[in-house]
């Protein structure tokens, strides 16, 4: 099965004249914790309610790791970091706690993850007439 992708043009910068393309995958829908309690279930000798009991633990754990400020690494998968958020021009003499906040969750995969990548099939996305 490929993974389908287009093309799509960069936003237009000040001086660049032709603008830059970036291709993207199409994404097919969005598969659902269900889904995936299930096919674990039918990969291994646990039952839907443990996957669930772990993944239910697993989010507890990255929530308690990453506000204690650490990092959390699950091997094979990647890590998984806080990226925070402040006004760019704040002065860093009086910048208050209040003034920084959570950005998102920072994902990084392992090596091995991304080289297991290297081998699928790509297609462009053909528009249909």
């Amino acid at each position: 099965m490929a993974i389908k992708f287009d093309l799509f043009e960069n936003p237009v910068k000040e001086g660049v004249s032709a603008p830059k393309l970036h291709a993207k995958v199409i994404t097919k829908d969005v598969v659902t914790t269900r889904e995936i309690r299930e096919a674990i279930r039918r990969k291994c000798t646990v039952s839907p309610a443990d996957v669930a009991a772990v993944i239910t633990a697993l989010n507890d754990e990255l929530y308690e790791n990453l506000s204690n400020g650490y990092a959390v690494h699950l091997e094979g998968i990647g890590y998984f970091s806080l990226s925070l958020k402040c006004a760019p021009d704040i002065n860093p003499k009086y910048i208050k706690d209040d003034d920084v906040q959570v950005r998102s969750i920072k994902f990084t995969p392992d090596k091995d993850l991304i080289d297991r990548f290297q081998s699928v099939y790509l297609e462009r996305k053909v528009d249909e007439a």
